[in-house]
């Protein structure tokens, strides 16, 4: 995530070497990583069409402002294989490493009292990071009756209150 700071410290240190840079230079830089089609994002950012993105793209504040943001902004395509991660990929490797636990308590490898806390924290940690809950939510929609009778003289449909007495 690129917050306020990051964007003026680039501007900042783009105005150090004297190349002028906006904040709209920054979006079209990282926009690009995201989408492939450059007229599209340049449309986009600036507002206008695309006249030569190659000449723009090549100017020297552009060439240093993108090996910037490559070397001190984070981006999500920076994350290895082990941060992505799913749930279903991680709940296997934990079931595996309980059934480790439960193998090296039965051979006597491992103390029963701490293989069960170890069991309980990886339960506990696998709950807390996907928030898995065991109860189920419903949410029901209760639509009114519009009407309850038919008229006997306009043969329309209506509504007639009814009183209803507790006995």
């Amino acid at each position: 995530m690129i917050d306020e700071k990051n964007i003026r410290d680039a501007i900042e240190a783009c105005g150090k070497l004297g190349h002028s840079v906006r904040i709209r230079d920054i979006a079209y830089l990282i926009l690009t990583k995201s989408i492939s089609v450059k007229p599209m994002v340049y449309q986009a950012v600036f507002g206008v069409e695309p006249t030569d993105i190659e000449a723009y793209e090549s100017t020297a504040a552009m060439s240093f402002l993108r090996s910037y943001i490559d070397l001190n902004f984070k981006s999500d395509d920076t994350l290895s294989d082990k941060d992505k991660m799913t749930f279903e990929e991680n709940k296997n490797e934990m079931q595996r490493l309980i059934d480790r636990i439960e193998a090296a308590m039965v051979d006597g490898k491992m103390e029963v009292k701490e293989g069960y806390k170890q069991i309980a924290d990886i339960r506990v940690k696998l709950n807390d990071k996907f928030n898995i809950s065991s109860e189920k939510k419903t949410q029901m929609v209760i639509v009114e009756q519009k009407f309850n009778t038919v008229c006997p003289y306009t043969r329309r449909e209506c509504y007639l209150q009814q009183n209803e007495t507790k006995q």
